[in-house]
Parts: C-alpha cells; sequence; structure tokens
C-alpha cells in the first residue's frame, strides 16, 4: 500500500473505532440503567415489608437474649456463634437449633 491507501485505512479504522466505542458506552449505560431499575424493585422496593417484618420479629427475639438459658435465652458467647453462623449452631446441650427457621 502506499501512503495515501494507509491513510484512508488508518482514518477508516478510526471511524469503525469510533463507532464501537459509541455502542459499548450505550451498552453499558442500558445495561446500568436495567441494573439500576431491578434493583429498585427487587431489591430496595421490598425494604418496608421486611423492615416491619424485623420491627415485629425484634422485640421477642432480644427478650430471648437476656432470658435465662431455660426460658429459651442464651449465654453472650452462645449468641455470637449464632450470629457468626448466621442464625444456627449446634449446641451439646440443646443440639440443632436454626433461629432463621423459627422467623
Amino acid at each position: 500500500m502506499n501512503d495515501d491507501e494507509k491513510r484512508k485505512q488508518l482514518k477508516y479504522l478510526e471511524a469503525r473505532l469510533s463507532q464501537l466505542d459509541e455502542g459499548l458506552e450505550q451498552a453499558v449505560t442500558a445495561c446500568l440503567s436495567i441494573m439500576k431499575k431491578e434493583l429498585r424493585d427487587q431489591i430496595f422496593g421490598r425494604f418496608p415489608d421486611l423492615v416491619e417484618d424485623a420491627v415485629k420479629a425484634a422485640p421477642d427475639t432480644a427478650r430471648k437474649w437476656g432470658a435465662h438459658k431455660n426460658a429459651g435465652g442464651m449465654h453472650f458467647m452462645t449468641y455470637k456463634a449464632v450470629c457468626r453462623r448466621n442464625g444456627a449452631y449446634q449446641s451439646s446441650s440443646a443440639g440443632f437449633r436454626d433461629f432463621n427457621s423459627e422467623l
């Protein structure tokens, strides 16, 4: 190729690359828009109901923390273990406990 043909090819490639860049930017913008909508609808939109459920369950749960072990309460270290294990733990005296299934 001579210099003129090289310049034409370079100009063509730059134009195509610019189009590709614009298309990618539009695709990313559309993807982010869809993701934001889905987060809003599927997660953030459900917060009010979930918060209401948590508010209803909180007093009973908090009472159990301070209750004597025989009344359904837990020692602090047991409570700590439950938190670390997402609500489930194995106790030698009480057996397997899953607080998620009690909700």
